[in-house]
């Protein structure tokens, strides 16, 4: 039997799977636990700024190519903790889900290799643009 109902909303850069624990004790006791994350924080959040990073990085990866085969000028940034990925990679990681910190910390090596390539690309560009591509 039901003995009531209870309706969590989270504060600014909280999420509700930090209320896990709670939620647990309280459906224990026979309570109705409810919760979601406000748009903009916890979850969607997190959503929000993986994807804007992955178009951020789409754009570079474009500008990169079209400097090496179209002979554009190249206006990304080849220091890996000022591009908006690194910016999260290297800054808050606006949650302690252990599974998403895991995740961050195998992207960390990846992205600085990416970040160096772009630099011996452009470089070799400038002796041998065949090379480079």
């Amino acid at each position: 039997m039901v003995r009531g109902v209870v309706q969590l909303s989270h504060g600014m850069c909280e999420y509700a799977g930090r209320y896990e624990a709670l939620a647990r004790t309280l459906c224990d006791a026979g309570l109705v636990f409810c919760g979601g994350d406000h748009l903009g924080h916890g979850a969607t959040a997190l959503l929000n700024r993986a994807q804007t990073a992955e178009v951020a990085h789409y754009r570079w990866s474009a500008n990169l190519s079209n400097a090496l085969y179209a002979n554009t000028e190249f206006t990304g940034s080849m220091d890996p903790t000022t591009c908006v990925l690194g910016q999260w990679l290297y800054g808050e990681a606006g949650t302690d889900n252990e599974v998403v910190l895991s995740l961050r910390q195998q992207m960390e090596p990846l992205h600085k290799e990416l970040h160096q390539s772009a630099s011996t690309a452009l470089s070799l560009k400038a002796t041998s643009a065949a090379e480079a591509q």
